[in-house]
């Protein structure tokens, strides 16, 4: 099964074997791709090139093209979209910070994050010694 991601204008194939994985790792494997893909570079005179840090994206929605609402990122890929069918990705165009500085999960993150359960290795306090 491949699905075809659109992002940014840039459109191009991800492979996802069975489709097993869910649309939050869809998105990711997705970003990841096109920043490797897409290259900030510049020239600062005529025969100098300088290639610039590839830029980080991160994932805001996913949404299949031409809807209006987003994919829910926990469903799977293979019982929510057909094969070689096409997704636009939004990007996450800034970046909050927290009161410490510490940035924020976007909403695509903290949707997925609310529906995970807590560790259960972490719900128990901490034995004092």
């Amino acid at each position: 099964m491949s699905v075809h991601v659109r992002i940014n204008n840039h459109e191009f194939i991800v492979p996802c074997a069975e489709g097993d994985q869910n649309i939050k790792w869809l998105a990711i494997a997705a970003v990841r791709l096109y920043s490797v893909m897409h290259d900030h570079d510049y020239c600062l005179r005529q025969r100098e090139r300088i290639v610039g840090e590839r830029g980080m994206v991160l994932p805001h929605e996913v949404r299949q093209l031409g809807a209006e609402t987003s994919l829910d990122p926990n469903d799977t890929i293979n019982t929510t979209l057909e094969d070689g069918e096409v997704v636009e990705i939004v990007t996450q165009k800034k970046v909050k910070l927290g009161r410490s500085g510490i940035p924020e999960p976007s909403e695509f993150h903290a949707k997925v994050r609310a529906l995970c359960p807590v560790a259960p290795h972490r719900a128990r306090p901490m034995p004092v010694a």
